[in-house]
């Protein structure tokens, strides 16, 4: 019998397409590596998506890092993501089986800008990392969502594009499931809902 009564959907790299990853392009302006980004940016990117510390702080410590001069909010300059439309149609075809919902990490910056076009709007609830203080892969993000919705592990179900977010969830005993393409999405959730065959326009 299936009892999934939960579907968990990452934003960034699932439903969001286009310029919604912006590591890339801030570390070209700022002339680094992304790699060298990252180390620089260290705990402070944590801090960030966890809502620890806002765009203002954290810039602050990675000029002081860095020793560069950064003024901008870079986070919001580059992002500019649209939504995947395929993806937009099977979460309103789920929502018929089964609550729907978005389990992101996310700076404040960037909510509000997917919350203003309306992103989140098909969503049943959105659970934001820099609002609820926990950011993928730790145990607490998604146990907290999964406190909040009154659902168990083996009830839930999470998609997400990054290996290191589905290994964390299935380590928790969520049936996790690692987005490729909507093809397979659809093949990987008929498992658990008749999800239709034929393709989405």
């Amino acid at each position: 019998m299936n009892r999934t009564k939960l579907c968990i959907f990452d934003m960034g790299g699932v439903l969001l397409q286009g310029r919604f990853d912006v590591i890339i392009d801030i570390s070209r302006i700022l002339k680094l590596q992304p790699d060298k980004f990252l180390s620089i940016a260290g705990e402070n990117l944590h801090l960030l998506y966890s809502g620890e510390i806002n765009s203002h702080q954290f810039w602050e410590r990675f000029s002081k890092n860095s020793g560069l001069e950064i003024q901008d909010d870079l986070w919001s300059r580059f992002f500019q993501p649209t939504s995947n439309e395929r993806v937009v149609n099977l979460v309103l075809k789920l929502k018929k089986f089964v609550k729907v919902v978005a389990g992101t990490n996310t700076t404040e910056s960037h909510y509000w800008h997917v919350k203003e076009k309306g992103y989140f709007d098909i969503f049943d609830a959105v659970h934001a990392s820099y609002k609820i203080g926990f950011a993928k892969p730790e145990s607490k993000f998604f146990n907290y969502i999964m406190e909040s919705e009154d659902c168990q592990p083996m009830e839930t179900i999470f998609i997400d594009d990054q290996k290191e977010n589905v290994k964390a969830a299935e380590e928790l005993g969520i049936n996790a499931i690692l987005f490729r393409t909507v093809e397979i999405l659809k093949k990987d959730l008929s498992k658990f809902f008749p999800v239709p065959k034929e393709p989405i326009s």
